[in-house]
């Protein structure tokens, strides 16, 4: 069984007793998240939502809250002596899904 959910403009394929990353919100770690924005369910037949599913909703858990590996930037302009460079760090939450929820 697996779900498709949509977190603050991102879509995100979960299954149940799954981690995974989603962009930075204000929360702490051991917070209960509920989404309620479910696309997409998968189990015995498929629930398409029109746009969400209604009464679908999935339970998580943070487990982490961190930042992911540095990414070079570099800037440069041939034959003008220019040359910039700079790097990103993105911020992330790590949740762990502990069960999708039907009607």
């Amino acid at each position: 069984m697996f779900a498709i959910i949509n977190h603050n403009g991102t879509q995100v394929k979960v299954s149940e007793n799954k981690e995974i990353k989603i962009p930075f919100f204000d929360c702490k770690e051991g917070d209960k998240i509920n989404f309620d924005q479910v696309l997409l369910v998968d189990s015995d037949k498929t629930l398409v939502g029109q746009p969400i599913v209604e009464g679908a909703s999935v339970e998580a858990t943070v487990t982490n809250i961190g930042q992911s590996d540095k990414i070079s930037v570099i800037k440069f302009h041939s034959k003008k002596r220019y040359k910039k460079i700079g790097s990103h760090r993105q911020d992330f939450v790590q949740v762990k899904i502990e069960k999708i929820k039907l009607k």
